[in-house]
């Protein structure tokens, strides 16, 4: 089965340090009870000031659940232009017959994006990084949205930026079209499906969704 993936963004603030945007963030994963979907540490590793490199990187793949791989970076605070790739974010990519995908999308997902202040947040089969190709990738994240995934986060900003809409009116439009779709953490979380879908079915179901949000 192919690969999945889940990506968290967020607009980094110029009076938030990276070590205490760290500091929160690990605190986050520290105190996750599940049985899954935990951290191995002694200690949680540290994050410095990215100095004169464009981003601090730091790999969490051996604290996290066996096959799950995952890095977290913050951008250099330096540069604050408004666009996607001054973020910070958490990725980790996992092969979803081998991790708990129903804590994944009621627990851990939802809690990288509280511990983040997201703006973003997306699950998604890796496949279509290469399906969608070079035009999804000239999309700043934070002004669209080129796919709506099986479960995505958009903060209140981003969903005026990309549909003119609130995420109260997305919850409206959205209610019986979608498995779910609530207010959360100032945005809206848009789950099409919890369970790993064929491609196929994803990418029509996505298609018929983002129809619906551009309307």
């Amino acid at each position: 089965m192919t690969k999945h993936k889940m990506m968290v963004r967020a607009r980094p603030k110029k009076d938030e340090t990276v070590p205490a945007i760290h500091g929160r963030v690990m605190t986050t994963f520290d105190a996750l009870d599940d049985d899954f979907w935990s951290f191995s540490w002694d200690s949680p590793p540290f994050a410095n000031e990215p100095g004169t490199q464009p981003a601090e990187i730091i790999s969490l793949t051996r604290h996290l659940p066996k096959s799950v791989k995952g890095e977290i970076s913050y951008a250099n605070r330096k540069h604050l232009e408004d666009r996607g790739m001054y973020d910070d974010y958490f990725v980790c990519s996992f092969n979803p017959e081998k991790v708990d995908c129903e804590s994944l999308v009621s627990t851990f997902f939802p809690a990288c994006i509280s511990a983040l202040s997201a703006y973003v947040g997306e699950i998604f089969d890796e496949e279509f990084i290469h399906v969608d190709g070079i035009e999804a990738r000239r999309v700043n994240f934070r002004e669209g949205v080129y796919r709506v995934q099986p479960v995505n986060f958009f903060d209140k900003e981003l969903c005026r930026r990309a549909f003119s809409r609130t995420p109260a009116q997305i919850v409206k439009l959205l209610r019986g079209e979608v498995e779910s779709v609530k207010r959360f953490n100032n945005g809206v979380m848009i789950i099409l499906s919890s369970s790993i879908m064929p491609m196929e079915e994803a990418d029509k179901l996505a298609t018929r969704v983002k129809k619906l949000l551009m309307s």
